[in-house]
């Protein structure tokens, strides 16, 4: 599937999400653009305003508020529409097939979703994480010190992380291998 968007409303994007049937874009703080097939509500909760974030799953969408909270929507099977409460101090977030993630203030990462797919079991100490990535059965998490944490099933048993574990600067997740 094939999505094009005018140059005219790129300019102003602030987020892109993109999962496998779930596209999603904020520009000015609204969702501007939301794809999502069957069984999956594209719906975007109201007030559409205020985003400043965006993450996609396979079914499932989650938006992040300028105030630090976080809104579901989307076929929410498998308990993948589910936010950690309270429902505040949220700086990102990020979607597996059918688990979330959420970086609190002070980086601390909650994981909702089904526990027999989610990646529940958080890297100790579950705190001064600086950034988190989903992919399709594992998370991927950077320290402030450069180093990564990766945990779950990529396709090929424990993720792993490449020696040496330092100095790294960002991360993504796909759906099978991490990458940094």
């Amino acid at each position: 599937m094939r999505f094009e968007i005018p140059f005219s409303r790129i300019i102003s994007l602030l987020a892109v999400a993109a999962a496998l049937i779930s596209p999603c874009i904020v520009r000015g703080g609204s969702i501007v653009f939301v794809q999502c097939g069957p069984p999956c509500d594209s719906q975007v909760p109201q007030p559409n305003s205020d985003y400043t974030g965006v993450a996609t799953g396979n079914y499932q969408t989650l938006g992040l508020r300028s105030d630090g909270t976080v809104v579901a929507w989307g076929f929410c099977g498998k308990q993948s529409c589910e936010i950690p409460a309270p429902n505040s101090g949220f700086t990102a977030i990020a979607c597996g097939d059918a688990f979330n993630l959420f970086l609190r203030e002070g980086g601390v990462i909650d994981v909702t979703g089904n526990p027999d797919y989610a990646p529940t079991n958080v890297p100790e100490p579950n705190s001064g994480y600086v950034t988190i990535a989903a992919g399709l059965l594992h998370a991927v998490a950077l320290r402030p010190n450069g180093s990564i944490e990766a945990w779950g099933f990529c396709g090929f048993g424990v993720p792993h992380v490449p020696a040496p574990n330092a100095d790294w600067v960002a991360i993504a997740a796909a759906a099978i291998p991490a990458w940094a």
